[in-house]
């Protein structure tokens, strides 16, 4: 082989010219691709609510038709540069052949990354509550088909492509004494161990040394043929503008770093903006209120969210025990009545809470909604199906605090000495019955968000504060339901058919012999918040559970529920 001048700078950058023209040829390619996937993916998510092996398999098949053009055209380009600086004709004979295992690699491993990022996306979108379609359009969004990823593929792809083209013809130029040199792109993107590497020679059949970090403050050598080498793993792989030069030990070789260092500029400080704070953003933990709710959606849009809310729980029919009240009549219902658009948001911030308290005690979603009918109950549950009163979820209700509602802020448990009033004349409450003649003393759950607020008959009664009073109202009769749901549907041990009822009923009446001498004895009620808890041990259940789920109002609950609550049902989520 004859002798030739290689000048290392300019070999470097004619490689990373060439490089930055086929990664943003494929960069283009791949975008068009993405595009057409992420549309397909929402559709057929729409169409099925799930995303087959199939979809995953024809994106393969596509990608691998992509990445074996892009490699022939790197192959070719790579052959006549080589051949352009060393004057020769090149051969790279049987090496599109031998690369074909690295393109079915790497089309498997981007296809699983695909798959694993859409199906986030999906477990995303059910976690925040989100219905079939608005999935869908999230998909549209998902990072898997991002232009950002596009790019980053793309780099990496046609970077392992040149290197491994460029180490191929090398071996087959038949030089004397071969020589390949670490050629990095000295600039304040490089990787600190890619630096150091810059003008480490080695001989071309042997492998270079790179020592590289590892989580945990570690270093562990990789050995790599030439830059690119998929054995370097991805933190040596991805992205990187490292090239590898190939010349003879006779070359004439013009000394030199493969591109200058870039001048250290000062950035410039960009102002800290916070991110928007997400529209009726709602938790358990920190619960949404009324007047801080906004409309941004349509009625029919609204409608298909409470719809997906709704029925949610019809996806794992398999969670929920035997019917009870005649549940599967009404499955996969959905409740509007003619509500507007601000009380149907209303609603849906609801379910969102409701199927949040289901998934806190690993039960089934709702699987259905529907109206009372001519119940006068504010609200039902019955195997999954919440139905509502449309009057008392209605928001175009007067609000007014009377001197007779005043009155109950001071009841407290185990302290308040319950009064009957009968003929105008006041007596001393001995038993459970005549609690519910107790009205000016018991509260009902729904009023606890009084007290904890300090609203009074002296307080102004704002639009907004009306609003909340309601919403309130409302959350705390659906949590109420929420807790009927919960000894309804928990198992009383695993892979039983029965339910907690049994022993929710025992420990109620075991409580309720305590209670009823401290009543006896001393007209006070330590078991017995409201005076519907009063009713049985399902209502005083779900009157508590109430209470404990809703922010601030925890401490109002009586102690043997608390007790019986932690003991019993979160022991057995």
């Amino acid at each position: 082989m004859a002798k030739v001048k290689i000048d290392k700078r300019k070999y470097y950058r004619e490689s990373l010219r060439l490089y930055a023209k086929l990664s943003g040829n494929l960069t283009r390619t791949l975008d068009k691709l993405f595009k057409q996937q992420r549309i397909l993916a929402s559709k057929r998510y729409a169409q099925n609510e799930i995303i087959t092996d199939s979809f995953y398999l024809e994106l393969a098949t596509k990608l691998h038709k992509v990445f074996t053009r892009n490699v022939k055209q790197v192959f070719d380009n790579s052959k006549e540069m080589t051949e352009r600086m060393r004057q020769i004709k090149a051969t790279d004979e049987e090496a599109l052949e031998l690369y074909g295992a690295t393109i079915g690699e790497n089309v498997t491993q981007v296809t699983q990354t695909t798959k694993k990022l859409v199906e986030a996306s999906i477990v995303s979108s059910l976690n925040d509550g989100l219905g079939t379609e608005d999935t869908a359009k999230r998909l549209e969004k998902s990072s898997a088909f991002s232009r950002k990823r596009a790019r980053v593929i793309a780099r990496t792809e046609t970077h392992q492509a040149m290197n491994y083209a460029n180490n191929n013809i090398a071996k087959r130029m038949n030089l004397k004494k071969p020589i390949k040199e670490w050629a990095s792109a000295v600039d304040e993107r490089t990787r600190n161990w890619h630096r150091s590497m810059n003008g480490t020679k080695v001989g071309i059949n042997d492998k270079f040394m790179v020592l590289t970090p590892t989580a945990g403050g570690g270093v562990s050598e990789r050995f790599m043929d030439y830059t690119g080498d998929p054995n370097g793993g991805a933190s040596n792989v991805i992205q990187c503008r490292c090239f590898t030069l190939y010349y003879d030990q006779d070359d004439d070789v013009i000394a030199g770093t493969a591109r200058k260092p870039r001048k250290h500029r000062k950035p410039k400080v960009k102002p800290v903006v916070k991110p928007p704070a997400k529209i009726n953003e709602t938790s358990l933990a920190n619960p949404i209120q009324a007047s801080a709710i906004v409309v941004n959606k349509t009625k029919k849009e609204l409608k298909a969210d409470i719809k997906a809310l709704s029925t949610e729980g019809t996806k794992t029919p398999e969670k929920y025990l035997r019917d009870q009240y005649r549940g599967s009549r009404n499955r996969g219902e959905a409740y509007y009545d003619d509500w507007n658009e601000e009380e149907l948001t209303k609603v849906s911030i609801l379910l969102k809470e409701a199927n949040d308290l289901a998934d806190l005690h690993k039960l089934p979603r709702l699987q259905g909604t529907m109206g009372v009918g001519r119940s006068r109950a504010n609200a039902m549950m019955g195997d999954g199906i919440l139905y509502f009163n449309k009057n008392v979820f209605g928001l175009n209700r007067r609000v007014s605090i009377t001197s007779r509602m005043e009155k109950k802020i001071d009841f407290k448990l185990g302290k308040t000495k319950l009064e009957q009033e009968v003929v105008g004349k006041k007596f001393p409450v001995t038993t459970k019955a005549s609690m519910k003649n107790s009205d000016n003393q018991m509260w009902s759950v729904r009023e606890y968000y009084f007290k904890e607020r300090k609203i009074t008959s002296k307080t102004k009664i704002t639009n907004d504060l009306r609003k909340d009073i309601l919403f309130q109202g409302n959350r705390s009769t659906v949590y109420h339901e929420m807790g009927h749901h919960i000894h309804q549907q928990l198992r009383y041990s695993a892979g039983s058919t029965e339910n907690i009822e049994s022993l929710l009923g025992s420990y109620f009446a075991k409580a309720s012999r305590k209670d009823k001498i401290l009543l006896k004895e001393t007209n006070t009620t330590k078991l017995f918040p409201s005076q519907y808890s009063t009713t049985n041990s399902k209502e005083w259940f779900a009157e508590n559970f109430s209470l404990y789920h809703q922010k601030g109002l925890r401490k109002y609950c009586s102690e043997d529920f608390i007790e019986f609550y932690e003991k019993e049902v979160l022991t057995r989520t």
